[in-house]
């Protein structure tokens, strides 16, 4: 199941699925659905996070990712009622063989990057209600 959350992003993600059909790609089925809107990074919010990760896990571990990612994610709804800074922790370990991403079949992850986003949602959240 896909998610599209504006009019040209649905036009974009149709006009992808079909080159991909006639290409010969197997696709899942499940069909497109509406989304309440697309997660989004309260501007505010996101620039206080960062500096909340940079402090628990140091400038070279934070990495800002490309402004705009088509990903499908529920974490849109939450957004519908409180503001949300959707970050993600990197799980990625060459070294032991872990590089698929997630939502394939091929995924794994390091749990020795477990403390990692721990200590960094914590910092986050304890950031937050301090202010």
């Amino acid at each position: 199941m896909a998610t599209a959350t504006t009019p040209r992003l649905k036009a974009r993600y149709d006009s992808e699925v079909k080159a991909k059909i006639m290409a010969g790609a197997s696709l899942p089925t499940g069909g497109l659905t509406p989304s309440p809107k697309g997660a989004y990074n309260d501007p505010a919010l996101a620039t206080a996070s960062r500096a909340a990760l940079v402090t628990a896990l140091g400038k070279d571990a934070v990495i800002t990712p490309p402004a705009l990612q088509m990903v499908s994610e529920d974490f849109a709804y939450y957004q519908k009622e409180i503001p949300g800074f959707y970050f993600f922790v990197g799980l990625r370990n060459e070294a032991k063989g872990i590089t698929a991403m997630w939502h394939t079949e091929f995924y794994d992850m390091d749990e020795d990057a477990l403390p990692v986003g721990v200590k960094a949602m914590a910092t986050v959240a304890l950031d937050f209600l301090q202010r």
